[in-house]
């Protein structure tokens, strides 16, 4: 199962403004556990982090979401720990340098005062970052924390979870709700195609029937042919597996694990590559249950004989699809074509597969 995995890394060496960190680790785990989807997340904790753990804490661990907790100053950097326990700055420059190693941050969450140039830096290299424009008070800083993890656990959105932070700010009565920052990377249109970024912003925005319908007209632009085909296995194998990758990357980061081709192929597998049955875990077929389900039943056995003449039925039509994160896992993307058209969407499970199994093991080179 798809999992988001969550870093937690805190510093506190500076007597005289002790924070409240363990109450605020506390509070973002307890909101993980009561939240609907509190199985998609997994936290790791590291405190009195020194600037050589930063990297191997992200080396080890190989987090999705990067969330720090301690001091800021501006352009000095963020306050850790030396070897002796005394503060030690590591400036926006060398935070730059390490995030531009590791490409599957999705967030950085820099709780801590004065962040926002530290911010700045990093969103050269990560999605989202979120910094902190000034000075925060420490209730105000947990809060934030609170309303940004119950939101991210319920399935909702990075930018939706980052405004509903800052609104517990205030619904506390509490000051600094404006001082959270949130950063995104702007992609240059030289090192990358201007349609990923239409496709990155309609998932942002959670318009997932337009993101549906771009990822395919993607392709088949990627392909060379006509937006009226339909995709073919042969369209998918010849497309780049760095590009496959990327397209996935951003379905599924972007819905929280919830949508994209990882979830989907993860889902077959563990069906035994059954595809009828899949069509229905994934819910495009119509399910029945108690008298209607020795129908069920029926309708399954003829589908199998037909299923090579690319016929079905109980199929659930293309404009009454969930196009929202309660529908089921690895709902989307369909393609447009989720049915049994010209070679339709079940028929390229298996090249999917294939596709991102070259995926892994280019990455894992």
């Amino acid at each position: 199962m798809y999992r988001k995995k969550i870093l937690f890394l805190s510093a506190d060496p500076n007597p005289e403004t002790k924070l409240k960190i363990g109450q605020e680790i506390r509070e973002i785990e307890e909101g993980l556990r009561k939240a609907e989807r509190r199985d998609n997340f997994v936290i790791d904790k590291y405190f009195a982090v020194r600037p050589k753990d930063l990297g191997l804490a992200i080396l080890e661990k190989r987090p999705h979401i990067i969330h720090f907790s301690g001091h800021g100053c501006a352009e000095k950097g963020l306050l850790l720990e030396d070897d002796t326990g005394e503060p030690t700055f590591v400036t926006a420059e060398a935070l730059s340098l390490l995030f531009e190693l590791f490409s599957d941050i999705e967030c950085v969450i820099l709780n801590a005062c004065y962040s926002q140039t530290q911010a700045d830096a990093i969103t050269q290299h990560v999605d989202y970052v979120i910094g902190m424009s000034d000075e925060i008070e420490d209730k105000a800083a947990i809060a934030f924390s609170i309303g940004f993890y119950s939101a991210l656990g319920a399935g909702e959105s990075i930018d939706f979870s980052y405004k509903y932070g800052r609104t517990l700010i205030s619904i506390a009565g509490l000051n600094g709700n404006l001082v959270p920052v949130l950063k995104m990377k702007q992609e240059s249109t030289t090192a990358l195609n201007p349609d990923f970024n239409k496709l990155r912003n309609l998932l942002r925005a959670g318009l997932w029937k337009e993101a549906d319908l771009e990822t395919r007209d993607l392709i088949l632009k990627i392909s060379g042919v006509s937006l009226n085909d339909n995709i073919t296995s042969k369209m998918l194998a010849s497309i780049p597996y760095e590009t496959f990758h990327y397209i996935d990357k951003l379905w599924v980061e972007l819905s929280n694990g919830n949508f994209g081709f990882s979830p989907q192929i993860d889902i077959y597998k563990s069906l035994g590559r059954n595809q009828l049955e899949w069509a229905k875990a994934v819910g495009w077929r119509h399910v029945y249950s108690g008298f209607f389900g020795s129908i069920d039943k029926a309708i399954d056995d003829l589908n199998k004989v037909l299923l090579d003449q690319r016929a079905i039925f109980g199929w659930v039509p293309y404009d009454s699809l969930q196009f929202t994160l309660k529908a089921p896992k690895g709902h989307l993307p369909s393609l447009g074509q989720h049915g049994y058209g010209s070679d339709g969407k079940l028929l390229l499970l298996s090249c999917i597969e294939n596709k991102l199994a070259q995926c892994h093991a280019s990455h894992s080179v």
